[in-house]
């Protein structure tokens, strides 16, 4: 009966310790690998499927901003392709719009719904919001010789595909001024 119990207990041994040497064997130069998937690494390698972050470009503005001095209402449209072979969706995005001449705060812009860019397409992120009329008066004394305002957008904060980004600041050009 004893011999059956070390048979028993050796052949228990090897069952657990069998496979574990084996992958230990088969990892050797990778010993990681045996617990991190291959997907977590790619992506900490700068991958993403067989996608990687170089393939990613950065929104380009898709025209001039556009604003509407009676109604304080400012549009910038942003063109954004989508790298990845699946359809992504740009959920938020919200920015501070700032005068480049001084930094003055004139306002504020954010996507008014989200939208859906399909696999390798690009798609137009147009945000809106509304600007300040004292800044913008004030800006228009001040600068009354030049008619417009070079603007930038800052702390600008956007979810595409679930992923959280944020952007220091984007230069999107001049809007005029009223006369």
């Amino acid at each position: 009966m004893e011999k059956v119990k070390i048979a028993l207990t050796l052949l228990t041994i090897v069952i657990v310790v069998g496979p574990l040497a084996g992958m230990a064997l088969i990892y050797r130069d990778n010993l990681a690998g045996l617990v991190v998937p291959p997907e977590i690494t790619n992506i900490a390698n700068g991958q993403i499927g067989n996608v990687t972050a170089s393939n990613f470009v950065s929104p380009s503005l898709a025209g001039d901003p556009q604003y509407n001095p009676d109604t304080g209402a400012l549009n910038v449209a942003f063109n954004f392709t989508n790298p990845l072979t699946n359809q992504i969706s740009v959920d938020k995005f919200s920015a501070d719009i700032k005068s480049k001449d001084n930094n003055a705060l004139l306002g504020n812009i954010a996507l008014s719904e989200p939208i859906n860019i399909a696999p390798g397409k690009n798609g137009i992120i147009d945000v809106a919001g509304n600007l300040s009329p004292e800044l913008i008066n004030q800006i228009q004394t001040q600068y009354q010789d030049n008619g417009k305002v070079d603007i930038i957008i800052e702390n600008i904060n956007a979810e595409v595909a679930g992923v959280q980004f944020h952007l220091d600041s984007f230069d999107v050009g001049s809007i005029q001024l009223p006369r």
